[in-house]
């Protein structure tokens, strides 16, 4: 297909499996979207903003790190791409109040683990997630949530 330079093109995918005769489809991707610059070879424009969306981040685990007073989140990334940061959103309530700025920020997609030591009160219970930050051409592209994980302190 040829692209027009100066366009922004918008995809969304799904897989599809047949059983028997019906249809049964997978949840939408997250939108995407690519404008061919001037100059730039028309290629398709959706291949490296869906791949990027399809990466996700594994179970988080919390744990009390011995001999110091935090809670120590632990997680692990789907291999075979590239986060540029994480994004740690914590909250009091299991499935409300973690707001739309996320709470701390890794300095890199390398690093799997975040204590958190500022800001705990004696006797209540923390709930965390955890999601992937990858920003091409300025725009960013997040993975899909971790699990939630909850510790009391």
């Amino acid at each position: 297909d040829d692209f027009t330079k100066g366009k922004t093109y918008y995809y969304k995918v799904r897989g599809v499996k047949e059983i028997d005769g019906n249809l049964y489809y997978t949840k939408w991707s997250n939108k995407v979207w690519r404008s061919i610059k001037e100059g730039e070879a028309s290629v398709n424009p959706a291949i490296s903003g869906i791949e990027e969306t399809t990466v996700s981040v594994k179970s988080v685990r919390v744990k009390l790190p011995n001999g110091k007073k935090g809670i120590k989140l632990i997680w692990e990334k789907s291999p075979g791409y590239k986060v540029d940061y994480f994004e740690i959103f914590r909250s009091k309530k299991a499935n409300s109040g973690y707001g739309k700025t996320p709470y701390a920020k890794t300095s890199d997609g390398k690093k799997h683990t975040y204590l958190n030591s500022k800001g705990l009160a004696s006797g209540h219970t923390y709930y965390y997630k955890v999601r992937g930050v990858r920003e091409i051409d300025g725009v960013k592209y997040y993975t899909e949530w971790s699990n939630k994980a909850k510790r009391s302190v």
